[in-house]
């Protein structure tokens, strides 16, 4: 769905290291730490 092509984009932005999870969190206008599970879920899968 949507939610989780949203939380791939976040985590795919911070992994791309231009980002820290606090500018990832602000652009999506979420918390850091919503980023920073997005990521872990994307670590899982990979």
């Amino acid at each position: 769905g949507k939610h989780s092509v949203q939380k791939r984009a976040m985590a795919e932005a911070y992994c791309s290291g231009h980002y820290t999870l606090q500018q990832v969190g602000e652009h999506f206008g979420v918390s850091y730490a919503t980023v920073s599970r997005a990521v872990r879920a994307l670590e899982r899968r990979a």
